[in-house]
């Protein structure tokens, strides 16, 4: 065939095969949950469950032996994974978050604050009141009650209804 007529198929077939690369090579959603690791575990396992207090799903204590001391990698893999499960809409991703609110890490605490103000579900502010009586940072404190806050306001669409 002509140089002018191959060169086309050729530069389509390459882009398309870069394309499928690429694809298979980013993470799948069902990978990003392991990142999320130990403390969501027992979330994962009841699907469809209502939202349970923060007591309920944590130890009394925060205590992390020696060994278990998580590195900077697997820090920002479970923020991500927090942000990754603030952009679904559904009560398991929502459990998720609000198991990490009073993680040990003022990191990971700090990502599922904001997840959970992004998730935007008045249903968290149970589990966010607990989270502010056992916190003892006041920063973070004044933190939480700011989320409370803004998550009791009533909508746009609630204004709307209430005021034809």
């Amino acid at each position: 065939m002509k140089t002018r007529i191959c060169s086309p198929y050729l530069l389509f077939t390459l882009m398309a095969l870069l394309s499928i690369g690429w694809f298979w090579s980013h993470p799948k959603p069902a990978a990003l949950l392991p990142i999320i690791a130990s403390p969501v575990a027992a979330a994962i396992d009841r699907p469809q469950t209502p939202l349970l207090p923060v007591k309920a799903m944590f130890p009394d204590t925060n205590a992390i032996p020696g060994e278990l001391i998580p590195d900077q990698q697997s820090i920002d893999d479970r923020i991500a994974g927090l942000n990754e499960l603030a952009t679904k809409d559904d009560v398991d991703s929502l459990n998720l978050i609000l198991v990490s609110l009073t993680d040990v890490n003022p990191q990971i605490r700090a990502a599922a604050l904001d997840a959970t103000v992004q998730f935007d579900r008045p249903e968290a502010i149970p589990a966010l009141q607990d989270a502010l009586a056992l916190e003892p940072a006041p920063q973070e404190k004044v933190n939480l009650q700011n989320a409370i806050d803004y998550l009791t306001l009533p909508s746009f669409a609630q204004n709307i209804i209430a005021r034809p």
